[in-house]
Order: structure tokens, then C-alpha cells, then sequence
């Protein structure tokens, strides 16, 4: 119960006894129990109760009645009701009737939930050991994947770690390459030199090679058996050098290697290419030298090729052009479609000095496509010298096969 009729037109709280005025609604009656008491039904509703509802006996008049009935059909498609006695007094009437007076309680909307936890408000930080060990994960995926150590800084990439753990805080790209790279390197080091103690021997590969910032970069390899008798390799250093490529200098970086790494006295063999001054240099460190076969092979089938040497430099043109425009390649591509619709588009190779198979591939890759290159070369009126490859096609499949 919640509101007691009295003289009619009023009705007294049961909660604070304050008078409202009603007359045949009941939104004063409503908003009075919202302002004042709308934490009572909230509560009942948490502990899953229900203000039950009941009627009692009141006497009062013929027009009272009506009253009554007005303000039941008024609040009947509220969500939930809430019955309350009402009694009513007329000095001229002793008839009895029931009055029905309905309350709507804003609890009832309010759904049934659980209170708010502070760690919903307020990130704690990752531990400690939580934080460095996510650090050095972040550092092996840039070192297995060869990232860029700006992917810290990718907006897409920190929403991303953000959304899998809020409380991890990615580390800059000047602590990774200041502070866990160094750290994380000193500790391989450690590793690879304690195991290359407890290998009777090794055979180490080199090589040489200048970056697209035109700095040369020399590499030493050591490969080895372990106790099971399974090949492993592992890269002893990969350093910038900066010093002429004479025999005295690569063989002094070499001894060098080989002391710090403390396997002088265990290398059976260097393998590398046939230039003449590694091979000198390998020679003068007191090594014994194994030419690359790889490379061997290379120098014998590219003096092979030389015999159709005219051909390949023409085969050549015809692919860097077709490399260099684009309105070239979007032409062959649909060709390609247009006369062989049930294969995929090719895209043409181009050969490179170093590796004698990429001349192998790129002689076939132009037999693969020969009719449409014939008609884009066509439609191109013959940007090179597209005549004299044509006539060729013989003689290039006879190199092939």
C-alpha cells in the first residue's frame, strides 16, 4: 500500500503521510512516488519480490465509485500495477464500495542488474613480468616476420593489441631499438657461443652484398651436425663493411669472425662463390676453400646460353617493356582472356645474370603466352623489335627442351 484516499479528491502517502491532490488521475500520485519513494520499489524488485497487490473496503459515494473506475482504465496499460486501500467518506451516503487506485513505481522498468565493478572504469596496468613478457613477444614478431620496428606506432596495429588486452602498453620503437633488441641479442649470442663449444666442427659459407641504400653487407653462415646427427645452421654475424673487397681485408674479417666466435680451430671447410678475391682471401685466413656449387653451375649454363645470346637480349626487351607499361601489360592480360578464357593471366619473367634458371623461365613463360603476346604486340604496332623474336619461336623452344 502505498496512498490512502481521504475527503475524496486527496490522497495521503502511507511512507511520508504528505497529502496529494488526484481528483481522476493519478500523475500526482505517480510523481510523487518517483521523487520520493522510487528507491522502495527498485528495491523490492532486486530481492524479486512484487508489490502485492489488494484491494480493501472503503465506504464511499456513488460518484466516488466512478472516480475509482476513471483512474483504473487510465493507468491499465501500465507495465505493472500496485493496488492500494483507499478509503472515502460521504456524510450523505452509507453505501460501501471498492476503490482501486493504481501506482506505476519507475522501479518497475528498471531492469534486474548486476552493480558496476570499478575495473570497468579504471585500466590497471599489466604486471611486471605480464609487461616483459609481452615486450619480447612484440620483438620476436618483428625479428621472425622482418617488421619494421615502426609497427608500434600503426594506429591499426595498437587498437588491435588495445582490443585484445587493455592493460598492455606496447613499447616505443626507440625502446625496442635501444633497450629489448640489444638485450634480446646479448642473450642469443650467449646461447649460440655456448653450443658452438660443444661442436667438434664446422663448415662456414660467406658472401657479400650491397643493400638498395648502396651499403655492402658481408654475412658468415656455420653449419654443423648436432648429437643426433640432424644438419643446423646459424648466422654468426651479418655486419656492414665498409672496407675495400681485397683478400687481406675479407681475410682479416674472417679470422675475426671465427675467433670471437671461438671456432678457428674447428672449421673444415669455407664454401663461396668463385670470385677471386674471396677465394684468395679464404686461402690466406688458412682455410680450406669449396667453391659454391650453385655458382658453378651458374657460370656453366650461362656460357651455354651465350650461343643464343642475340635472342635472349631481344626477349628481354620485349619483357621490360612490357614491365615498364602499364597499358602494355593491362593489354596482354586481356588477351590472355579473351583467347584462352579458362586459364589464369601470365605475367611475363624477366631473367636475371646470377641465376641461370630465371633465362630457363623466362624463355618459357614466352612460349606459355606466345599467341597473345603476338596479337598485343600487334595491336601495340610493335613497340620493339617484335618481328624479329617472332621468328624465333623455334629456335627459342629448341633451347628450352
Amino acid at each position: 500500500m502505498h496512498f490512502t484516499a481521504k475527503d475524496g479528491d486527496k490522497a495521503k502517502c502511507d511512507h511520508c503521510d504528505h497529502e496529494i491532490s488526484y481528483r481522476s488521475l493519478t500523475s500526482n500520485l505517480k510523481k510523487h512516488y518517483e521523487a520520493k519513494h522510487s528507491a522502495l520499489g527498485e528495491l523490492a524488485l532486486r530481492r524479486g519480490r512484487r508489490a502485492p497487490p489488494a484491494a480493501a473496503s472503503c465506504e464511499a459515494s456513488t460518484s466516488a465509485k466512478s472516480d475509482a473506475d476513471n483512474v483504473a482504465a487510465a493507468a491499465a496499460p501500465a507495465a505493472s500495477t500496485t493496488a492500494v486501500n483507499c478509503e472515502a467518506g460521504n456524510s450523505t451516503t452509507t453505501s460501501t464500495s471498492t476503490v482501486m487506485m493504481t501506482v506505476i513505481p519507475p522501479s518497475a522498468t528498471v531492469q534486474n542488474r548486476k552493480q558496476s565493478s570499478l575495473s570497468s572504469y579504471v585500466v590497471c596496468p599489466a604486471s611486471v613480468v605480464r609487461q616483459k613478457r609481452l615486450n619480447n613477444l612484440v620483438l620476436r614478431m618483428i625479428v621472425l616476420d622482418v617488421q619494421p620496428f615502426s609497427i608500434v606506432d600503426d594506429p591499426g596495429f595498437r587498437a588491435f593489441v588495445y582490443a585484445l588486452d587493455p592493460s598492455y602498453q606496447l613499447p616505443s620503437r626507440t625502446t625496442i631499438s635501444r633497450d629489448l633488441l640489444p638485450a634480446a641479442y646479448n642473450v642469443c649470442v650467449g646461447e649460440v657461443q655456448a653450443f658452438m663449444e660443444t661442436v667438434d666442427a664446422v663448415t662456414l659459407t660467406t658472401d657479400s652484398w650491397t643493400s638498395a641504400t648502396t651499403e655492402n653487407y658481408l654475412a658468415v653462415t656455420a653449419y654443423y651436425l648436432d648429437c643426433d646427427y640432424t644438419l643446423r645452421s646459424c648466422v654468426l654475424e651479418c655486419v656492414k663493411f665498409s672496407e675495400q673487397h681485397t683478400a687481406d681485408n675479407l681475410a682479416n674479417e674472417l679470422l675475426r669472425v671465427t675467433r670471437e666466435w671461438k671456432v678457428e680451430n674447428k672449421v673444415v671447410v669455407v664454401v663461396t662463390d668463385n670470385a677471386a678475391n674471396i677465394v684468395s682471401a679464404v686461402k690466406k685466413a688458412g682455410f680450406k676453400h669449396l667453391p659454391c656449387f650453385a655458382h658453378t653451375l651458374n657460370l656453366v649454363v650461362q656460357q651455354g646460353v651465350s650461343c643464343i645470346k642475340t635472342l635472349q637480349q631481344k626477349v628481354k626487351a620485349i619483357v621490360e617493356h612490357f614491365h615498364r607499361s602499364s597499358v602494355a601489360a593491362e593489354k596482354l592480360t586481356l588477351l590472355q582472356f579473351q583467347m584462352h578464357p579458362e586459364k589464369p593471366a601470365l605475367k611475363l619473367k624477366n631473367d636475371v645474370v646470377t641465376r641461370w634458371n630465371s633465362t630457363f623461365h623466362m624463355l618459357q613463360r614466352l612460349c606459355e603466352v606466345q599467341e597473345p603476346l603476338e596479337a598485343a604486340l600487334g595491336v601495340l604496332h610493335n613497340p620493339v623489335e617484335a618481328s624479329q623474336v617472332l621468328s624465333g619461336w623455334r629456335c627459342g623452344r629448341h633451347a628450352l627442351y
